[in-house]
């Protein structure tokens, strides 16, 4: 590590989740990670010396690795599509998690709208939820069946988050025609999906 804000990390495992999409699992390479929040995000420092930023989607529970997404932006700066190109087995630096996305407390059943690749740090708040037991729905748009990242992706198959999932590729908003999980009319915490990769 270079310094105290920075962790040092391996990409352990990297995979396509969606058309333009690929997972990567990091875990320490040195040391533990530290811990982190559902809503969080890390800085990735990239071999040329870019820096992006990606937000944390697996269970914040879950403390020995950080998992991201990102999309390849066919008009970025570079940066998305260097990040495609980090292979398996490829060290890193990363800074430490920061949270300016949190969760609400207090508020359920929780509503959490996302949209594309904005559905990353929704996906950590989902886990956090479901593991805390606090009711939720969740709305995920995608501008086609290709797109759209499936909580399966990043959910174990014993996780509840996916009887709590709903997605439409309608064009003409983020609200399907369905509603899932429960149905209780209480206050309602509602978080607006983030575009959560950086080009």
């Amino acid at each position: 590590m270079s310094d105290s804000s920075q962790q040092s990390v391996i990409v352990v495992a990297r995979r396509a989740v969606a058309q333009d999409v690929c997972s990567f699992e990091l875990v320490g390479a040195d040391s533990a990670l530290l811990p982190f929040t559902a809503g969080a995000h890390i800085d990735v420092f990239l071999p040329s010396g870019l820096v992006r930023q990606y937000s944390l989607c697996n269970d914040p529970a879950d403390s020995a690795r950080y998992v991201i997404g990102v999309l390849k932006e066919a008009n970025g700066r570079g940066g998305s599509a260097e990040m495609h190109g980090i292979p398996e087995g490829a060290r890193l630096l990363v800074g430490v998690p920061r949270n300016c996305f949190p969760l609400a407390d207090g508020a359920a059943p929780a509503v959490l709208f996302a949209g594309g690749i904005g559905v990353t740090p929704l996906l950590a708040m989902a886990h956090d939820l479901a593991r805390n037991r606090v009711p939720f729905h969740m709305y995920f748009a995608a501008r086609t069946p290709r797109r759209q990242l499936s909580t399966t992706t990043y959910a174990p198959r014993t996780s509840p988050i996916a009887s709590d999932f709903c997605s439409t590729t309608k064009a003409t908003g983020l609200m399907p025609q369905r509603s899932c999980g429960s149905r209780r009319q209480e206050r309602t915490s509602m978080h607006a999906g983030r575009r959560a990769s950086s080009r």
